[in-house]
């Protein structure tokens, strides 16, 4: 890792192929909050309190020459997570839907310089913040399953610092602060495995060198109807980011784990 004076090599993640293969198996992706199917004209709502267990790995580039290959995957995140908050919300009425969705990451790691004396090692802390609207309409609707298609607006806030500690040269840092939003096209599917159980699915591709050059999700998960209007679910969630702007470059893939319980009224 390197600060200013500090000297590394970033690794550059090209993953814009897996990106368009994902979305072209995007109908078997998830989200986290998926809306009961139901005659009712009435509107439905849901919301979905969840924990993403997500290790963050990749590449940052920051001003002044600051760079860093930030890699803390499921099995460090213990260790590197700092704090978390999330949740999904869904509002239905008939075949269409809007998806909200709020995530917040602090995530911090340490790291050696052991072919530098200039310093003694360092931190990297990388905060990130989420906010998406994603509109939907049910293409297919069966008594087994269903596919929605859409689109919408996600839009980040990533807060990212490298300091390294002092060692024959003073302890410095290097951050920034970039903030933009990305258009995104989306696709949700559920099959009903039994009366309790189904499986879910969501994936969405956006950024279009709009906001940031490529950005990709995918989820899946395995839901189980506790109640009518209670549902536990457990999957796995994946989110890339490419943003270049200016002096400022960011690739990042969040990965890991996740449990949420869905509450409908």
């Amino acid at each position: 890792m390197s600060a200013d004076g500090i000297g590394s090599g970033s690794r550059r993640r090209g993953k814009a192929g897996l990106a368009a293969a994902c979305l072209m198996a995007g109908l078997a992706a998830a989200t986290p909050a998926t809306a009961q199917t139901s005659a009712a004209e009435g509107w439905q709502f849901s919301i979905t309190p969840y924990l993403w267990f997500a290790g963050v790995s990749g590449d940052v580039v920051l001003p002044r020459g600051g760079t860093r290959d930030f890699s803390a995957d499921f099995s460090d995140i213990f260790d590197s997570l700092k704090f978390a908050a999330m949740a999904t919300a869904e509002a239905r009425r008939g075949r269409f839907g809007i998806v909200a969705d709020f995530m917040y990451l602090d995530n911090e790691q340490g790291f050696n310089s052991p072919r530098s004396i200039a310093v003694r090692g360092g931190d990297v802390r990388l905060t990130t913040t989420e906010a998406s609207l994603i509109g939907l309409y049910r293409v297919v609707q069966d008594d087994r399953y269903w596919i929605d298609v859409g689109g919408g607006m996600r839009a980040w806030w990533i807060d990212t610092t490298i300091s390294a500690n002092q060692g024959l040269l003073a302890g410095r840092s290097a951050g920034s602060s970039p903030n933009w939003v990305d258009p995104i096209i989306a696709t949700r599917a559920q099959v009903r495995l039994s009366e309790s159980f189904s499986l879910a699915g969501y994936a969405d591709i956006g950024g279009f060198d709009t906001g940031s050059q490529l950005t990709w999700q995918a989820i899946g998960s395995l839901d189980w109807a506790i109640r009518p209007n209670i549902v536990a679910r457990a999957g796995w969630r994946y989110i890339y980011i490419d943003y270049k702007r200016e002096d400022v470059e960011l690739d990042l893939g969040m990965s890991g784990p996740f449990l949420g319980v869905t509450f409908r009224f």
